[in-house]
């Protein structure tokens, strides 16, 4: 993304050839291609390390399923969130979302 299809506001919307490693470019280029890099990947990693932890209930859920039946049509992925989130506790039922919020978020994240 950075260095191909110019995504990165620090190093601008250009194209930098990088299969050799970087070796062709300046050493100040290379860092913060590096340091762009960096920062996407820990950006993915706690975007997907917050989903996992917000739903975890629903990962469990899911999970379990899983481990008995092996595969899960759409259907049965719908009922097995459904049913983990009808487990919830009525105090923390304004933290949860719908099945539908839950997907989107997932989709979107």
């Amino acid at each position: 993304m950075v260095t191909k299809y110019g995504m990165s506001k620090e190093v601008g919307v250009v194209t930098h050839n990088y299969d050799d490693n970087g070796k062709s470019m300046s050493t100040e280029t290379r860092l913060l291609i590096e340091k762009e890099v960096n920062y996407f990947l820990e950006r993915a990693y706690n975007n997907a390390k917050t989903i996992l932890t917000t739903h975890s209930k629903e990962l469990h859920a899911l999970t379990n399923a899983l481990l008995e039946h092996e595969t899960l049509t759409g259907n049965q992925i719908k009922s097995v969130l459904a049913q983990s989130q009808s487990t919830a506790v009525a105090a923390t039922s304004a933290d949860s979302c719908t099945i539908e919020q839950f997907t989107i978020h997932s989709i979107n994240s």
